[in-house]
């Protein structure tokens, strides 16, 4: 698996923000993107370590482009039409 994007609902952020971000590091899941419609931003969580943590992070706002470096390519996810949280 070269990486897991999960939108964030209000029940599950401690989940998502927590054990699962733990979870795919020790798996070695390359990318883990947190897309989080409450801040209107994804998170990008990349370098995974044995010991359950992200080495870099990048946060983008939603109506900028995501890009996700895989193994050999780019996926570029266009974020402008994501639903903004109001306020």
């Amino acid at each position: 698996m070269e990486a897991v994007l999960e939108i964030v609902s209000l029940g599950a952020r401690d989940d998502d923000f927590e054990k699962k971000l733990r979870m795919y590091a020790k798996c070695a899941i390359p990318l883990y993107v947190i897309i989080d419609p409450s801040e209107n931003v994804c998170t990008l969580h990349s370098r995974p370590t044995r010991t359950g943590v992200y080495a870099e992070q990048k946060s983008v706002p939603f109506g900028e482009d995501l890009v996700l470096p895989l193994e050999g390519r780019e996926i570029v996810v266009k974020t402008d039409g994501f639903p903004r949280a109001e306020g």
